[in-house]
């Protein structure tokens, strides 16, 4: 169940089953718009401190299970091999699933059919109950925003059982690393609370009236994994894309990210993965380090396939 709600409040099981503009949108929370760095781009990003000697590495993730975006071969895990500590966005083994329960709902009395009426709440519904199972029951009194995201994981592949991030989580583990959290459930939902209930109810109904769903869920796996950032920017330079979303959702989270990432850099060697979405970019994750002194270089991983 943890890893259930971490995908939802991260926002990006994403799919091809929505409008461009919706389906860019919420895509831009795991592969954000890239203004520098362009010349050098991967997921895997070596990262040095002004401080000490201590090396360490970012990696841009994406929260699924689809066996795709696994495909990282053997020098992504000498990288992780080599740190003391791993830092995902949040501890999936320490989330508290009740407390997080609570803040899923829509406050007061608000359900989704007041938002949408009751002819597209019998919509919502109808996919809901393919998709969800049991979840169905809950979505007139959840917030819509993670409905939607529910929905929408079902056009992923399956495959390895737990999404990218719990993977790393229990490797790290295993391994027995130090294990850290950048940011809290809490936090996630808080950033998602900004966008308003109206705005995520339209969201939801667009994603389920557009027509494809594997395509488009196809897309997204392949693009993230050319780990190519001028291809990202270049895919988002065609849609226009919501300030609320990437200010509340993406920009404001990279600078927290940032500065909790220095404080860990600098106490450990750590592999740190977190949505590629925040990457890239003149505010995302990289060049605020790089202006606080950070020496940034991405390493070049070789995929299994390549390997054959």
């Amino acid at each position: 169940m943890s890893k259930f709600f971490f995908a939802i409040s991260t926002f990006v099981n994403l799919s091809g089953n929505m409008s461009n503009k919706i389906r860019a949108t919420l895509f831009l929370l795991l592969i954000c718009l890239s203004g520098i760095l362009k010349a050098q781009s991967s997921l895997l990003w070596e990262v040095k401190s002004p401080d000490n000697k201590n090396v360490s590495y970012i990696y841009g993730t994406m929260h699924v299970e689809d066996e795709r975006v696994f495909d990282f071969g053997d020098s992504l895990m000498i990288c992780f091999n080599n740190c003391k500590a791993f830092a995902g966005e949040i501890v999936l083994d320490k989330v508290n699933k009740s407390e997080l329960a609570s803040q899923i709902f829509m406050p007061g009395d608000t359900t989704l059919k007041m938002l949408i009426g009751k002819k597209k709440y019998k919509l919502v519904k109808r996919k809901a109950r393919k998709s969800l199972g049991v979840f169905a029951g809950l979505i007139n009194r959840v917030k819509p925003v993670f409905t939607a995201s529910l929905i929408s994981e079902s056009s992923f592949k399956k495959g390895k059982g737990k999404i990218l991030d719990e993977y790393f989580q229990d490797l790290a583990k295993e391994k027995q690393m130090v294990l850290l959290g950048i940011e809290s459930p809490s936090e996630q939902i808080a950033a998602l609370d900004e966008i308003p209930l109206a705005e995520q109810a339209e969201m939801l109904i667009e994603s389920l009236e557009a027509p494809t769903e594997q395509e488009g869920a196809d897309e997204l796996v392949n693009i993230y994994n050319t780990g190519d950032l001028d291809s990202l920017y270049n895919y988002f330079l065609k849609f226009d894309l919501s300030d609320n979303f990437t200010r509340s959702l993406l920009t404001k989270r990279n600078y927290v990210m940032s500065e909790r990432i220095q404080d860990i850099i600098n106490e450990y060697p750590v592999f740190v993965g977190i949505g590629a979405a925040h990457l890239p970019g003149k505010e995302g994750v990289l060049n605020l380090m790089i202006k606080q002194g950070y020496i940034v270089r991405p390493v070049q991983i070789k995929t299994n396939k390549n390997k054959k």
